[in-house]
């Protein structure tokens, strides 16, 4: 049965986050980032050619650049798009160059990251400030592929780190030319097979930059496309609110682990205490299984007749209850069986759309 989750979850619909100021990310297969104005900047140049002449010039512009990775290809795309504010001085109609340097994050003499034949029409080399300007009106003025062929460990990892860069060329006296160069903070690009990931033969990539956040909405369901029943799941949204934002007020409490204090509880899943995917399928007598036992001591047949226990932190993660520190801080609740399925397959989607393998570390982002 094929299965479409909606909003976010949705396979090839990613939102774009912040080029700046924000460490969380939404959805990995999209960077952007700006480089910092001026490009360049000449303050004081003196030389013999200028008999002790104080020449001044600057260049004001951006250089907007792009990532773009795929869910089911180890090939990814850096693009860039120049747009010249202003130019005085020395620097009045320099010659100004992008481009992107990758190589391998691990070790930049390995040449795992190899470079794709570009497609289409492209600017590259040195072009005056005029001549970009000229071509102001294109989305993007060069496109560099590239595709991570090495495959380390069981999800057959391979890192590239992209560093943008700006040159900016312009005259001497003596009719040479100086040089000055503007450099970007590299982005890295994760690529991997992970046999966790089965919805992707091919592999994927990802690009690695702060900490994946679920977002999760009151509005989101998934909808059975051979049948167009649509199922939300606000009761696990509710339990899952509370054991993040009300831990104490959680179960199990006393009746499970009496030597414990509730009001201890620090359930993970909030910023900067990350959830992480467990190294091995949920057992009957791990995660799982502490979770139903808590249910059935901590709740009475009546409030647990025709549910599902649901479990916060999830038994496919490393934090779920078998691994709780201490020992109570989890949460279950009883919640209608539908729901909790419902929520399951979207969880598995995103953790699948936005290639999450073992290593990586994500938080619960509760929307309105």
């Amino acid at each position: 049965m094929r299965i479409l989750v909606v909003r976010a979850l949705l396979p090839g619909a990613p939102r774009l986050f912040p080029a700046f100021g924000v460490s969380s990310r939404k959805v990995r297969n999209v960077g952007i980032g700006v480089q910092k104005i001026p490009i360049a900047r000449t303050i004081s140049l003196r030389s013999p050619q200028y008999r002790g002449l104080i020449k001044k010039g600057e260049v004001v512009g951006v250089n907007y650049y792009r990532i773009t990775t795929n869910q089911n290809s180890r090939d990814f795309t850096t693009q860039h798009h120049v747009t010249i504010v202003s130019s005085e001085g020395t620097l009045q109609d320099a010659e100004v160059s992008v481009s992107t340097v990758v190589q391998n994050a691990d070790d930049p003499d390995v040449t795992n990251c190899v470079g794709l034949p570009p497609s289409g029409d492209q600017i590259t080399g040195f072009h005056r400030l005029s001549e970009w300007k000229q071509v102001a009106g294109r989305e993007w003025h060069n496109t560099k592929q590239t595709r991570s062929s090495r495959k380390e460990g069981v999800d057959q990892e391979g890192s590239c780190t992209m560093t943008p860069n700006v040159w900016v060329y312009f005259p001497s006296p003596s009719g040479g030319k100086y040089a000055l160069s503007v450099t970007s903070n590299p982005r890295t690009v994760r690529c991997d097979s992970s046999p966790l990931l089965k919805w992707y033969k091919n592999g994927g990539c990802v690009v690695m930059r702060g900490v994946t956040a679920l977002s999760m909405a009151y509005s989101d369901e998934i909808i059975n496309p051979d049948t167009g029943v649509r199922t939300s799941f606000p009761e696990v949204n509710d339990h899952i609110w509370l054991a993040l934002e009300h831990p104490y007020l959680t179960k199990p409490g006393r009746k499970s682990y009496y030597d414990l204090d509730p009001d201890a509880k620090d359930i993970p899943g909030n910023w900067g205490d990350w959830l992480s995917r467990a190294k091995y399928r949920p057992t009957p007598g791990g995660s799982r299984g502490l979770a139903s036992s808590a249910c059935k001591i901590e709740y009475s047949a009546a409030q647990r007749e025709g549910k599902q226990c649901d479990e916060f932190p999830f038994a496919s993660l490393e934090q779920g209850a078998d691994n709780a520190k201490p020992k109570n801080n989890y949460s279950v609740m009883p919640v209608m069986p539908a729901q909790n399925e419902a929520h399951g397959i979207a969880i598995a989607a995103w953790c699948k759309n936005n290639r999450i393998i073992r290593s990586d570390k994500f938080w619960i982002q509760m929307l309105d």
